[in-house]
């Protein structure tokens, strides 16, 4: 890999969600998302977030980081993560893009936030 984003070629990948009742798909969706770069960084957002968005979330946010702090292709849990992914949010985190699976919180706003990873 090239050194075009000043880590040594190491490619961060950003994947958010509210992984309630984490499954199977979950799992296959961040093991994808991995293999689409170097360093996994997973966000989770906030139980206020998931309630205002969704409705209440069935676990807390401390049993959900934990639960993804659990699944082998995840690097780095980034708690309280907004809804929303922004280019400031890939920023602040030095991630080089952002993958979602089907469902996603919005339209992407750049070509570093539309590469898909089917659950």
């Amino acid at each position: 890999m090239s050194e075009v984003n000043g880590r040594n070629g190491v490619v961060r990948v950003w994947c958010d969600g509210c992984y309630d009742m984490v499954h199977f798909g979950h799992a296959n969706n961040l093991r994808q998302a991995k293999a689409l770069g170097d360093y996994l960084v997973v966000g989770v957002h906030t139980d206020e977030e998931i309630t205002q968005h969704k409705g209440p979330p069935v676990f807390t946010s401390q049993e959900r980081y934990k639960m993804v702090r659990g699944i082998k292709w995840v690097d780095e849990v980034v708690e309280g993560a907004p809804y929303v992914t922004t280019l400031e949010t890939l920023d602040a985190y030095e991630c080089d893009f952002c993958v979602h699976g089907e469902k996603s919180n919005g339209p992407p706003a750049s070509p570093r936030q539309t590469s898909w990873v089917e659950c």
